[in-house]
């Protein structure tokens, strides 16, 4: 796949996946009428309860290198450089007993973030990769990205999985995530999930499939 076609990529239609989240509406974000959440996004609690996840965004800088949350928190980026396939960028997290750095690659035309924690130790255990579904508004210095809460854990030489499905549900059902984004968010993880599964879950292959020959975490 050469560069181009990734905007192709994205651009192409995909199909509709399901959500049976019931809201005061009692219809789920493709109009049909309101499913067991557990049918179709795996949780195992049910129904989702009352508590809402808050939408979070972040600002990237890339001429200062900072990243700043919604949360008011900002963190100074030790790598922000921006790539013809997206933003890479490298923080140390000296918080974290386990990692010494987040290393993360923001994928504007695939609406996906990867994410991962690189580990104090050489002989720790690595982390899982994060895949994560958003929404990515750039211009000449700042990136915005908004955070659709559903994405993909992918453990190294193991098999990807979806994550923070309760996250999405209560999202969605608090009306945190707009019916356009929530389907949005589906249809980029069950296509990522679909594509990595053809290259048995690696990550470095399939993004070698997109023309993205860089090495997946860099080192």
């Amino acid at each position: 796949m050469t560069r181009a076609s990734v905007k192709r990529h994205w651009r192409d239609p995909a199909p509709r996946f399901p959500i049976g989240i019931k809201t005061t509406t009692i219809r789920d974000v493709t109009n049909r009428p309101g499913r067991s959440p557990s049918r179709y996004l795996g949780l195992t609690s049910g129904l989702v309860g009352t508590a809402i996840t808050p939408q979070l965004v972040d600002i990237v800088d890339t001429i200062t290198a900072v990243r700043s949350y919604s949360s008011g928190a900002s963190r100074s980026l030790t790598t922000c450089q921006v790539e013809w396939w997206g933003l890479r960028m490298e923080c140390p997290t000296p918080e974290d007993p386990f990692s010494d750095c987040e290393v993360t690659w923001l994928l504007p035309e695939l609406g996906l973030r990867l994410t991962h924690q690189r580990s104090r130790s050489r002989h720790g255990r690595s982390a899982p990769t994060t895949l994560t579904a958003v929404k990515v508004d750039r211009d000449s210095r700042s990136w915005r990205t908004t955070d659709l809460l559903l994405g993909l854990a992918v453990p190294e030489g193991a098999t990807a999985r979806i994550v923070r499905l309760e996250d999405f549900a209560a999202a969605v059902a608090g009306r945190v995530l707009r019916p356009g984004d929530a389907d949005l968010a589906l249809r980029t993880v069950h296509r990522t999930l679909e594509e990595i599964s053809h290259f048995r879950h690696d990550i470095n292959a399939w993004l070698n499939h997109l023309d993205i020959l860089d090495v997946w975490p860099p080192m």
